[in-house]
């Protein structure tokens, strides 16, 4: 059973309209005129407002467009005698659920009054789901942007150099401790300026990439030492200790 508002200043298809809903099991509340209606609007709660479009004052548009941007989850119909393109324009502007042109069947109306309060239902549901989305998309933010901190405290405090490269030998990411190996700040590598394979000594680049092709059919992880020039053309040897991560296509 649904509650339903009926704005309607014709007496008699207010009784129509009343007692047809009430045989169809809701509960109709009728207002002779938008200024009623508003009235009861703010002390009672409604799941579909049905309203003429000519009435003495406030006419049903306008009322109807009160209602769409007051009460966002009410159903709203529109019941009056104009067949007219311009009207059903405006009405279907504003947000109205359908249109029902005076006379009507009975069961016309049941099927719009039917449909108007399922559509409802499937809007609130999916308003419910984009909310729930949208507070579950900004948890998952925070916990990565926590993440994220602790895992930059992380790296910023191991004695090591930590760091994620592309098969282009360009790095994406590199940890300030590059400065103490290489000489270079870590920008030059992050910016394009300088990839990892410019550093090592060309004699013992075959070593490293050797040790990557050989860890791809296995678990992915490797160890190889070998040479690198740094900023100041001195030769170092390090331990590269990694893993090969196979990217889908």
């Amino acid at each position: 059973m649904a509650r339903i508002l009926l704005v309607d200043d014709e007496t008699a298809i207010r009784h129509l309209v009343s007692s047809a809903l009430a045989h169809f099991g809701h509960e109709c509340v009728s207002a002779l005129d938008a200024a009623a209606a508003r009235d009861l609007l703010k002390t009672q709660s409604f799941e579909l407002v049905i309203a003429d479009v000519n009435m003495p004052g406030e006419n049903g548009l306008d009322f109807i467009a009160h209602v769409t941007e007051a009460y966002p989850d009410m159903a709203t119909l529109i019941l009056s005698v104009l067949d007219d393109p311009a009207v059903a324009q405006k009405a279907l502007d504003i947000g109205v659920y359908g249109y029902v042109i005076k006379p009507f069947d009975i069961f016309a109306l049941r099927i719009s009054v039917e449909c108007a309060l399922r559509r409802r239902e499937l809007e609130i549901a999916n308003r419910r789901y984009r909310e729930d989305l949208e507070r579950l998309m900004e948890q998952k933010t925070q916990e990565l942007h926590r993440y994220q901190e602790d895992y930059a405290a992380l790296v910023k405090n191991l004695p090591c150099v930590v760091s994620t490269g592309l098969k282009d030998w360009s790095l994406v990411f590199v940890s300030e401790q590059i400065r103490e190996v290489t000489g270079y700040d870590s920008e030059v590598f992050l910016s394009g300026q300088k990839r990892w394979n410019e550093c090592i000594v060309p004699e013992d680049l075959p070593i490293l990439s050797q040790a990557i092709q050989e860890a791809i059919p296995r678990n992915g992880a490797f160890i190889r030492q070998y040479r690198i020039v740094d900023a100041h053309g001195r030769i170092r040897w390090i331990e590269d200790r990694g893993r090969v991560v196979l990217m889908p296509d």
